[in-house]
């Protein structure tokens, strides 16, 4: 009998669960006639201080601790699945993984990000790098996501909006332990299991706690080796580790230090050569990620307001190295892509009220200085994508140095005599970056060789503005418009591909760019009807990214140029209902958008190179979806007294195609299905669970003319305890 039948009955029970259990809890729900009691109120600090999520005049989304769990989400990359106008652009392994949101799309593997970055206080970046936090959810608080341009709070790389996670604190008057496992199975991949353990423990009572969490985690491998004929020849194994240690000697004074280290290794990648079923060329492959975070952060009770500092210290260690492999179009490959990152950064404000509590204010200054060092080694054999098949050899050792500071400031008046508030914010940013480059290009068989060796600099600074005006005629609505920029710093590009391309197309690209800019106009409206069991959200925006940095790839090697603009529309709708059948809630989310190039270099679009011809004035930008949709079903509901309660979730997302920057080729939509059902107590939960119900293929993206395609179709089962 194999796994998939052995664990139909799991299945069963899964997707069984929500309705016996709303037909065991009719005859309550029924009594209900005026309506389910209140949500609970979700508190966010998207505008850097604490607000409910229905005050909060911007596009946002927060998923509580609580959440994540029911829905079985432990990575960034399921947070992203649930957020309108999201998804995931590149991944290589468990360390170098790109997201965008809004349709505002990085490169596939270099250049700054469009999505920043928070880790508790901590502005989490690497110079020439858009990758995310390789992070574990286990033992968080909550993950909030802004839409749209944060520049004015949150600074560089947030065109298209910022995630912060935002984990548990310790607690200083009671001793607290958690731990979990889960296993899991699919016929289509082997094994994978889990373990989590978190400790929280008082070491002076209501002034000095610590807290601790483990986490591992094994991946089965799912892809075939073509070479070795083996299945399931990519594993993935993932620890991490943080402590936190919180202290407030006075009533005034708290400061809290924490330590992160994630650590993870995986046989071969998560590209591979075909999609459906997963097969690759790799002869040898490896992925490396060694992530450290330091974060300091004082907070004291000046009386006038809060006086806050955050230092943060970061340091990266990335490896993705493969042999033998083959990218369609161009044939087989070698590839070694070693990338360190350090970085530096430390975060001064001051925040308060006045005014009789009708003003609100934060005013800061941010430094950070980063270096990024390593590139890309590659040898193309026989490149399709050259005239001849002439073979490629590059070597790129490069450092990326960057140091910057910024300040900024943001208000907000809230009138006396009409329900409107007024925000008005701004940062002004500087850097100086320099890129030290060791640069070659050869065409193999030709004598043909470009060098550069030498460092190119630039400075650079920029003015970030914000303006928001919410009206609120009544207590249960609001309707805000804003304008509001964000920045990101110009991409330093090797010599030696930029020559190439410029010889292979006949423009004439500088190696340095300068940073490109983007605006976002606003009309969003946010309501609770129904007596507070609805709350319902849309906002319709409009973005205009001038000189927008894209990736092309005229010569089998991506360089970063500005390729021309950027225009688009989009619609966010979220909807989230708890229903009259008590404990039965149901949300909804999704966005629409035309996100367009415009004004493109005229010998790019004149291009006929199959790896550009989408670069054409209207075609959609490359790296993004024209739509998305997400629900989730959650019953929760008292079972057999004692305390015990049922928890039934499914969760479901949509992603219409995405294509790549690389050679243009499309992802296809993506349909995720998965559920998870529950019975818990204050002290024990036991779960089983299903991932990727429908047994999706994808692939999810096609980067660098590979696959990254979703994790079979599985099913598991878990246990908890607290105490």
């Amino acid at each position: 009998m194999g796994i998939k039948q052995g664990f139909v009955a799991l299945a069963a029970v899964a997707w069984a669960g929500l309705p016996l259990a709303i037909t065991f809890g009719a005859s309550s729900a029924m009594a209900q006639t005026s309506g389910s009691a209140p949500m609970e109120e979700i508190v966010v600090t998207a505008q850097r201080r604490e607000q409910a999520i229905n005050d909060v005049p911007q596009a946002v989304q927060a998923l509580s601790g609580q959440n994540l769990k029911d829905a079985n989400v432990v990575r960034l990359a399921d947070v992203i699945d649930m957020i309108p106008g999201a998804s995931q652009v590149t991944s290589i392994s468990a360390g170098s993984t790109a997201y965008q949101i809004r349709a505002i799309a990085p490169a596939e593997g270099l250049g700054e990000g469009t999505v920043g970055y928070y880790v508790d206080n901590l502005a989490f970046a690497m110079p020439a790098l858009p990758y995310a936090p390789a992070i574990d959810l286990f033992d968080t608080d909550r993950v909030e996501v802004l839409r749209g341009p944060s520049g004015t709070l949150y600074g560089l790389g947030s065109l298209g909006g910022t995630v912060k996670t935002i984990t548990r604190d310790p607690v200083l008057d009671a001793f607290e332990l958690s731990a979990r496992t889960t296993s899991a199975w699919s016929d289509d991949a082997s094994r994978s299991y889990s373990g989590d353990i978190m400790v929280n423990a008082p070491i002076i009572e209501d002034r000095l706690a610590i807290r601790g969490v483990l986490n591992y985690r094994k991946r089965g491998g799912y892809a075939e080796l073509l070479a070795f004929d083996e299945d399931n020849g990519n594993p993935e194994r993932r620890r991490t580790g943080r402590i936190k240690l919180l202290a407030q000697p006075t009533d005034k004074l708290s400061i809290k230090l924490a330590y992160w280290d994630m650590r993870s290794r995986q046989d071969f990648f998560d590209r591979v050569t075909f999609a459906n079923p997963p097969r690759t060329n790799n002869t040898f492959g490896r992925g490396a990620s060694d992530y450290e975070f330091v974060i300091g952060d004082v907070d004291y009770d000046l009386g006038f307001g809060v006086l806050q500092s955050t230092t943060g210290y970061v340091r990266a260690k990335l490896s993705d190295d493969n042999n033998g492999s083959i990218a369609l179009p161009i044939g087989s490959f070698e590839s070694q892509i070693p990338q360190d990152s350090e970085v530096w950064n430390q975060d001064l404000r001051i925040s308060g009220t006045g005014m009789g509590d009708r003003l609100d204010y934060i005013v800061g200054l941010f430094y950070q200085d980063g270096e990024t060092a390593g590139g890309q080694k590659v040898i193309l054999p026989e490149n399709t994508q050259v005239p001849g098949n002439v073979g490629l050899e590059t070597s790129n050792d490069n450092v990326t140095d960057s140091e910057s500071w910024a300040v900024y400031g943001e208000v907000t008046y809230r009138a006396e005599s009409v329900p409107v508030a007024i925000t008005l914010g701004l940062r002004y940013y500087e850097e100086k970056r320099s890129f030290d480059q060791n640069s070659l290009l050869r065409f193999l068989g030709t004598g043909v060789t470009i060098e550069t060796v030498g460092t190119t600099s630039t400075d650079e600074n920029s003015l970030n503005p914000r303006l928001n005006v919410a009206w609120h005629p009544t207590d249960d609505g609001m309707i805000y418009v804003s304008a509001t920029k964000g920045f990101r710093s110009g991409m330093l590009n090797s010599n030696a591909l930029v020559s190439a391309a410029n010889a292979a197309l006949g423009t004439s690209f500088d190696a340095n760019n300068e940073p490109d800019e983007l605006w976002n106009y606003e009309l969003g409206s946010k309501w609770t009807l129904a007596d507070g069991a609805l709350d319902v959200s849309a906002a319709l925006y409009y973005i205009d990214w001038s000189d927008a940095q894209v990736a092309i790839s005229p010569a089998a090697q991506f360089i970063i140029v500005p390729i021309g603009d950027v225009e688009g529309t989009g619609l966010d709708l979220e909807a989230t209902w708890r229903t009259p059948i008590d404990g039965l809630t149901l949300s909804l989310s999704g966005n629409i958008n035309e996100t367009e190039l415009k004004n493109v270099d005229p010998l790019v679009q004149a291009s006929t190179a199959p790896n550009l011809i989408y670069m054409k004035n209207g075609n959609q930008l490359v790296g993004t979806t024209k739509r998305t949709l997400a629900s989730i079903i959650n019953y929760r509901r008292a079972v057999g007294g004692n305390g015990w309660m049922m928890n039934y979730n499914l969760r479901y997302s949509y992603r219409a195609k995405q294509q790549s920057s690389y050679d243009g080729r499309y992802a296809p939509s993506l349909n995720m299905m998965s559920t998870r059902l529950a019975f818990e107590s204050d002290r024990y939960e036991f779960s089983v669970f299903a991932d990727n119900l429908t047994d999706e293929g994808g692939p999810i993206s096609v980067p660098g003319g590979q696959n990254i395609v979703p994790f079979p179709r599985s099913f598991g089962i878990g246990f908890q305890v607290n105490l």
